[in-house]
């Protein structure tokens, strides 16, 4: 079996639904290790949706991790709901923001494989 650190995620957060910002790869287990997102902008708070969706599945209220969350104005909020989460092969993590490129969301983990 084979561990490897890897960056999931680094990229920022817009208001579309179809944004998927990983994939966890076939014949690999994604553990996620730390997550961030964090709003850029000082004066203004804004809203972020994290989703888990499973393989062949869409970003629905069911696979929701975080709901709505708002970031406050130059908050780096660490998301506690993400740490630990184990990705299987084709399943997706996803977010939408209540605004585009304000919010970076950064995700590390582990991918495990056979």
């Amino acid at each position: 079996m084979a561990i490897t650190p890897i960056e999931l995620v680094n990229k920022q957060l817009t208001t579309t639904a179809t944004d998927v910002p990983f994939v966890s790869q076939t014949g690999t287990r994604t553990r996620i290790t730390a997550a961030s997102i964090i709003n850029t902008e000082a004066a203004t708070n804004y809203t972020a949706t994290i989703y888990k969706i499973p393989s062949g599945d869409t970003a629905a209220a069911a696979n929701t991790i975080i709901n709505a969350r708002t970031v406050v104005g130059g908050e780096t909020y660490p998301c506690p709901e993400l740490i630990g989460q184990i990705l299987e092969p084709g399943d997706k993590l996803q977010g939408i923001a209540s605004t585009t490129l304000k919010l970076n969301f950064i995700v590390s983990g582990v991918e495990i494989t056979a």
